[in-house]
């Protein structure tokens, strides 16, 4: 989308994101749910990475800059030199989609009945019930 540092980030969080409604509705519809919204959104963003890249589409800022400095002024001068970095950026976006997804499926789980790490922090619902520690069978006493 708008910046190297930006996307990737934001690849991250949707990531995430993707992973935690794959969990709760996604599954149920399509077991490939979050491979396919992986295609579309990774399809989305170098579109419009390389389109802003090009300078194809114009936000008033020269596209290179505005993809190697945004959105901090990180003082990067774009030159031609630049560009085999750019392409290992690019190639790299499914890269931090999939990052994102696998720490969103850690932290919310990738299963219905599966809780991930946010169990640790869970609050019981009112009324209802822990279960019971599992208990030995009685030994028995015969010899």
């Amino acid at each position: 989308m708008i910046g190297f540092l930006f996307s990737i980030l934001l690849l991250i969080i949707i990531g995430m994101i993707v992973a935690w409604a794959y969990k709760r509705k996604l599954r149920q519809i399509n077991k490939d749910a979050s491979v396919l919204l992986g295609f579309l959104i990774i399809g989305l963003f170098w579109t419009f990475g390389i389109l802003f890249y090009l300078n194809v589409l114009n936000l008033g800022v020269a596209g290179r800059n505005l993809m190697w400095n945004f959105p901090f002024n990180l003082g990067i001068v774009p030159t031609p030199s630049l560009h085999p970095y750019a392409i290992i950026l690019f190639l790299s976006y499914p890269l931090w989609y999939l990052w994102g997804l696998e720490r969103g499926y850690t932290l919310w789980g990738r299963r219905p009945y599966q809780e991930g790490t946010l169990f640790l922090f869970r609050m019981n619902k009112p009324g209802e019930i822990l279960p019971e520690e599992k208990k030995e069978p009685p030994k028995s006493t015969e010899k």
